[in-house]
C-alpha cells in the first residue's frame, strides 16, 4: 500500500470566533463520507476475485528476519512450511550485503552493490531435506552460489531449521570459489553432511577446469556450523580404487593403508579420498583426531600429528584376515588366535577387551584388541602401541 504525505487542512466550518472544535453538522459529515470510503476499501481488498468457488487460494508464508542471539546468524519465523520449501524464500546472512542479510524470491536474489555497476547475486544450487537435529521435524541443507560482478563465484552451505519453537537459518560454512557441486548427502541417523564437489589445487588457475575431487562433512546444528573434515583426491587419480570392500585387516592396517602413513600417502594407497578432521573440528585431545575413507562406513583411522596409529572397526562386515568380525563369539576369537589372546575386564560395560599380542619380532610393538560385551565382539581396533590401547580413543 501507497502511503501519502499528510498536508495540513484548514477547517472552514468553525467560526473564527467559536470555541476550538469542528461543527457537528461537519462531524456527521465526515463520518458518513469515511464509513462509505472505508466499505469500499474493504471490498475491493477483501473481494476482487471473480464469483467462482474454483479459484485456488494462495498460501501466504510470513518470514520476519532477526538476528539470533547465538551464532547461527538468522531467525526465520514462519507461519507454515517445512524447511526444505522455505530454502528458496527466506533470509540468508550474505558477506557482501549492504545489510549483511539476502532474502531470496523463488530461490534468487539480486542487490545493487554501493560503488559497483555489478549487482550481488545470490542463488540456490542445491537443497535436499535432513534431519539435522534428531527431531521428527525435517530440516534442510542449502548450498548457495553468491557473485558481485567480480571473477569469482563463491559457493556456501547453510542449515534451515523449520520448527515452531525456533525456526532459524544457521551461519554459512564456505566450500570454495567457483567449485562444481557433485553432490550433498546427510546421513538419516547422524544428520552428518557430506558435500561432494570439484575444485582447484594451489597449482591450478581458476580459468582451468578442476583437477580435485573434494568431499567435505559438515556439522551443522542450531548454534552454528562449520566444515569438520575435508578429504581431496586428484581427478587424474580417480579410478578403479585400491582399497576395496574385500580389503581385510593385519596388526598394522587395512589393505593397502597402513599405520605410519600420513593422509596423502593414505589416499595415494587407498585411491580413495582419506577424509581427516579439519583445524576447525572439535578435538578431545590436541593432535589427535580420527579419520575415514570415502565410502568405508564404520572404519576410523586414529591420526597423531596428521599420521595413522591405528585403525577402528565400529560397524560392518570388515573382517581380520582370519575372519575374525563384529559379532564374532569370544570363544571364536580365542579359537582363531590360540595362545596369543589376553582377556582383561572391560572398564565401562560387562564386558572384556580380548587383546591379540603377535609373536613375530617385527611386530612386538602391535596389538589388535576386540571389545566383546560378554559374549560377542561389539568392536575392534589394530595398531601401534600404545595407542591401540587406549580406551576411549582420543579422549
Amino acid at each position: 500500500m501507497d502511503i501519502f504525505e499528510q498536508q495540513p487542512q484548514e477547517w472552514t466550518g468553525i467560526p473564527a470566533d467559536g470555541p476550538s472544535r469542528p461543527n457537528p453538522a461537519w462531524l456527521l459529515f465526515a463520518t458518513i463520507i469515511g464509513a462509505l470510503i472505508g466499505g469500499a476499501i474493504i471490498y475491493y481488498t477483501v473481494d476482487t476475485s471473480p464469483n467462482d468457488d474454483s479459484t485456488a487460494a494462495t498460501d501466504v508464508v510470513d518470514v520476519t528476519t532477526t538476528v539470533a542471539p547465538d551464532s547461527a546468524t538468522t531467525t526465520v519465523r514462519v507461519a507454515d512450511g517445512s524447511a526444505l520449501d522455505l530454502v528458496r524464500w527466506t533470509t540468508y546472512p550474505v558477506d557482501g550485503s549492504a545489510t549483511g542479510f539476502v532474502t531470496l524470491t523463488d530461490g534468487s536474489a539480486e542487490e545493487a552493490v554501493d560503488g559497483s555497476a555489478s549487482a550481488l547475486v545470490v542463488e540456490v544450487v542445491e537443497a535436499i531435506p535432513a534431519n539435522l537435529d534428531g527431531d521428527d521435524i525435517d530440516d534442510a541443507v542449502a548450498i548457495l552460489s553468491v557473485s558481485s560482478g567480480g571473477t569469482g563465484v563463491f559457493y556456501y552451505a547453510y542449515g534451515v531449521f523449520a520448527d515452531p519453537e525456533q525456526p532459524l537459518v544457521t551461519n554459512a560454512v564456505l566450500l570454495g570459489d567457483r567449485i562444481a557441486i557433485d553432490s550433498v548427502a546427510s546421513d538419516p541417523d547422524s544428520g552428518a553432511v557430506t558435500v561432494r564437489y570439484r575444485d582447484h589445487s594451489g597449482d591450478v588457475a581458476f580459468a582451468d577446469p578442476p583437477d580435485l575431487q573434494v568431499v567435505s562433512d559438515l556439522q551443522i546444528l542450531r548454534f552454528g556450523s562449520e566444515e569438520v573434515a575435508r578429504g581431496s583426491i586428484a581427478l587424474a587419480d580417480v579410478g578403479d580404487p585400491l582399497l576395496t570392500t574385500d580389503a581385510t585387516i593385519t596388526t598394522g592396517g587395512l589393505g593397502p593403508v597402513r599405520v605410519g602413513m600420513t593422509v596423502e600417502e593414505a589416499t595415494a594407497a587407498a585411491g580413495l579420498a582419506v577424509i581427516a578432521p579439519t583445524d576447525s573440528a572439535p578435538a578431545a585431545s590436541p593432535g589427535c583426531g580420527f579419520a575415514r575413507v570415502d565410502g568405508f562406513d564404520g572404519v576410523g583411522f586414529m591420526l597423531i600429528d596428521g599420521v595413522i596409529a591405528r585403525v577402528d572397526i565400529f560397524s560392518g562386515p570388515t573382517s581380520t584376515a582370519s575372519g575374525a568380525r563384529i559379532g564374532s563369539t569370544e570363544e571364536e576369537i580365542k579359537t582363531l588366535f590360540p595362545d596369543v589372546i589376553t582377556v582383561s575386564p572391560h572398564q565401562y560395560v560387562d564386558g572384556n577387551y580380548l587383546t591379540l599380542t603377535p609373536t613375530a619380532e617385527n611386530l612386538t610393538d602391535f596389538r589388535v584388541v576386540f571389545e566383546t560385551d560378554g559374549q560377542v565382539v561389539t568392536s575392534y581396533r589394530a595398531g601401534g602401541t600404545p595407542q591401540v590401547e587406549w580406551i576411549e580413543g582420543c579422549a
